[in-house]
Formats: C-alpha cells, structure tokens, sequence
C-alpha cells in the first residue's frame, strides 16, 4: 500500500514535508520539502497547492494521504487550514484522506504525547528499520534536521495504522 503524508508549514518558520512510502517494503518512495518566500497567504497557498499536485503526479498512484490536525488559534491556524484545504483538494477524489491529531502522532510514534522531534524521529526510524534504504535516508534526514519531513513520515505511518490495522 502507498501511503503519502503531509507535514504543512507556510514557508516562513517552517517548510511543508511531503512524504510516500510502501507499507509493506517499508521503502520511502519519495521524501520532499517545500517552502516559499511569498510573504502574501494566499500566494504562499497557490505555490504550494500547484507544487503539491506536480509532486502526486510524479509519485502517481496513492491508497491513502494523511495529514496532520492540530488546534491553533489566530490568523497563522487559519492560514494552516487553508493552506491543508488547498492540498486535500488536489487529492483524487477516490483516494481516501485521513487527518490525524499532532498528540496522537507523537504518542503512537514515540510513546509520549509531548514528544519532541528527536523522539519522534526515532520512532520512525524504528518503524522503517528494516529497509537499510530507508533507514540510510531517515538517519540522514535527522542528520540534516529534517524535521518537516520526518514529520511527514511519522503522520503517514501513524494514519496508515489507525486506518487499516483496526486500532484507530
């Protein structure tokens, strides 16, 4: 099954994470992060929105695209929806979509709720161990402090299991 993720960001303090990968090879598929210096929100919308829809058509077909939720007040959480809205509309309507809770992601990943992106990162790279490829890419995404994109992997890993192992 290929699961693809989002980890979105505007661009300015923190880049969107774009992530697919093989549930069953555990082989990333495709690791990207996006970001812009459009200071206007709804250029910043569009740019990610259109680079989104060429990253999908490179990475083709997808069983399932997760996203992360999240509770944010004021204009910057506005914004995120948005800019999550924009992106959710350029998935193929038949693929399904599924958000899953920042806590929840942290908590099913490393154990913790209130984990920080080390954490979270070793989560992951545990989840993906046994492809030495993967596990080279994900050593070297925390090498390079790829947070967005480490995100992005640990989002997908956890709306995949909440989606089709039944616990969620």
């Amino acid at each position: 099954m290929i699961v693809a993720a989002l980890d979105a960001g505007l661009g300015v303090s923190s880049n969107t994470g774009l992530v697919a990968f093989d549930t069953e090879s555990k082989d990333i598929l495709s690791d990207e992060e996006l970001t812009t210096n459009f200071s206007d929100t709804d250029k910043k919308i569009a740019f990610f929105g259109n680079a989104f829809e060429e990253w999908l058509n490179i990475v083709g077909h997808v069983d399932l695209f997760c996203y992360e939720t999240f509770v944010m007040q004021g204009k910057g959480g506005q914004s995120l929806q948005k800019l999550i809205g924009g992106y959710i509309s350029r998935i193929p309507y038949e693929t399904p979509v599924r958000a899953v809770q920042n806590t929840t992601v942290k908590k099913r990943i490393s154990g913790k709720g209130t984990a920080d992106k080390v954490e979270v990162s070793a989560g992951v790279l545990s989840w993906f161990y046994e492809n030495e490829e993967s596990r080279k890419k994900i050593l070297q995404m925390i090498e390079e402090e790829a947070w967005d994109r480490l995100d992005a992997l640990a989002i997908g890993v956890v709306g995949y299991e909440l989606e089709f192992l039944n616990d969620g």
